[in-house]
């Protein structure tokens, strides 16, 4: 399939360090609120010097994720956050090429962590892009199968830009539904997303098994 790439390798990530935010004044407000990215500059070794990717945190304590393929001969070097300020990537947590993901862990604590939702995906959304540009509408358009990775979802997003591989699809209550992978091959407004349930396997297989090596060149 056609993933969103750049030729700047500088991954913009979903979270930020945590701050209070006022009441929303909305009836229904935006499931996620800005700021919501970080940019994770990496060198790769294969294409260009650089490449652009989204991922999104998942604890405060710096577990990161995005798409395996991201990061693939490539060496995360750091983040750099919203207020200017930058956090390094101390190391490869876990990584399943079967399902296109992986979990790095970042220097730092604070950070701004996306819920995982519980159970299977509700058609009827709404539902967000949360990505390294900020946040953008996505409708459900329905199960997909991505010669890759297998089952996945497919979501139309016509505002996702290069390198939104990694960011999250989320729920109307901010929990995190699916990982983008990327477009749609037969309609590039269209994304493919791996389920949720797919991210939760691999956090598991993180608690149980050794340290991944730093991702990088071998």
């Amino acid at each position: 399939m056609r993933r969103f790439a750049s030729v700047s390798f500088a991954l913009l990530l979903a979270g930020c360090r945590t701050k209070a935010t006022p009441p929303s004044p909305h009836k229904h407000p935006p499931p996620v609120s800005p700021p919501s990215a970080v940019r994770l500059v990496c060198i790769n070794f294969e294409r260009s010097p650089t490449v652009e990717a989204s991922g999104f945190f998942v604890s405060a304590d710096g577990l990161l994720v995005t798409c395996a393929h991201v990061i693939s001969n490539a060496m995360p070097l750091g983040v750099a956050l919203p207020d200017g300020t930058n956090a390094g990537v101390s190391y490869l947590v876990a990584a399943d090429p079967e399902s296109d993901l992986v979990l790095l862990r970042i220097d730092g604590t604070g950070f701004r962590a996306l819920p995982l939702a519980d159970g299977p995906i509700s058609p009827h959304g709404p539902f967000a892009a949360v990505t390294k540009d900020g946040i953008a509408a996505a409708t459900y358009v329905g199960p997909h199968h991505d010669p890759d990775v297998g089952a996945t979802h497919l979501f139309s997003a016509p505002a996702l830009g290069v390198g939104a591989s990694g960011g999250a699809i989320v729920d109307v209550d901010g929990r995190v539904v699916a990982v983008i992978r990327g477009p749609g091959e037969e309609n590039p407004a269209e994304c493919v997303a791996v389920p949720v349930d797919r991210l939760r396997a691999l956090l598991a297989k993180a608690k149980t098994e050794p340290r991944a090596p730093r991702p990088g060149r071998e």
